[in-house]
């Protein structure tokens, strides 16, 4: 699976199922979408991001936009979960948007094995603006 690049800080990677997008658009953010089933081959590329911003930033800031995931294999789940323990101290915020019951409950285990807190949000408006205010810190931040 080769991903496509979009732009400068956007890549995407295709199956015959779903997609997912991954962008890096400043220092310390990293933003996944996933429109439709979410293999277990999109756990690697969402791994490499956020470790490579583990390295570039204190406390990257994550958003998942699995509005449109439709599902997932189990198997991807207790990955992300045994990854997300390692590296949950050095990350900063974590925000989930999904609407799919399935998806939320998968967020939800993740959250309870890992002893984190997941910003779960139910609706668009309050994750972009989660999302938008992160991103103004941060190019602020790269200004100074």
């Amino acid at each position: 699976m080769r991903p496509n690049r979009l732009d400068a800080h956007t890549e995407e990677w295709d199956t015959e199922r779903g997609t997912l997008r991954i962008s890096r658009p400043a220092r310390g953010i990293v933003r996944t979408q996933v429109v439709g089933f979410a293999p277990r081959e999109f756990l690697a590329p969402i791994v490499q991001a956020v470790d490579a911003e583990l390295e570039l930033a204190p406390k990257p800031e994550i958003f998942h936009d699995w509005a449109e995931m439709t599902g997932y294999e189990s198997a991807s789940r207790a990955s992300m979960t045994a990854w997300y323990g390692r590296v949950k101290d050095r990350c900063g915020s974590v925000h989930v948007f999904t609407m799919s019951k399935l998806v939320a409950m998968g967020v939800s285990l993740v959250a309870l094995a890992t002893g984190n807190s997941l910003i779960a949000h139910a609706s668009r408006p309050p994750f972009e603006a989660a999302y938008q205010e992160a991103l103004a810190k941060r190019r602020l931040r790269a200004l100074r």
